[in-house]
C-alpha cells in the first residue's frame, strides 16, 4: 500500500515538475530581472499587492475573532489577523517576483 502511495507521488512529482519546467521557456511578459534578491522584490510590491495584504489580514481579523470562542476572542483576533498579514505578503511577494521575472504584468 505504501509503495502504491510512494509510487503514484514521485509520478505527481515528475509530471508537475516537467509542466513547471516546460512552463519557465515561455514567459509572455519581459523579463525585468532574471534572478530578483529578496530586496528587490519587496521594493516591486505594487499598490494592487499591498492592498492584497491588507485584504487578507482585514478579513482574517473578524474571523478570528469570532471563531475565537468566549475566553478567547481578542487573543484569537490577533493570531489570525497577524497570520493574514504574513499570508498577504507571501501573495504580494509572489505577484512582485512574477512580475520581475515576466510571467505576469
Amino acid at each position: 500500500s505504501s509503495r502504491v502511495l510512494w509510487t503514484l507521488a514521485v509520478t505527481q512529482l515528475r509530471f508537475f515538475t516537467k509542466k513547471a519546467m516546460a512552463d519557465t521557456k515561455q514567459r509572455p511578459f519581459p523579463v525585468i530581472n532574471d534572478s530578483p534578491t529578496f530586496l528587490q522584490v519587496v521594493g516591486n510590491l505594487s499598490l494592487g499587492d499591498i492592498s492584497k495584504m491588507a485584504l487578507a489580514t482585514a478579513v482574517a481579523v473578524p474571523f478570528g475573532y469570532y471563531a475565537g470562542g468566549r475566553f478567547l476572542r481578542v487573543q484569537n483576533a490577533w493570531f489570525l489577523g497577524s497570520m493574514g498579514l504574513v499570508g498577504g505578503f507571501g501573495l504580494g511577494l509572489q505577484g512582485s517576483f512574477n512580475r520581475l521575472k515576466g510571467f505576469s504584468k
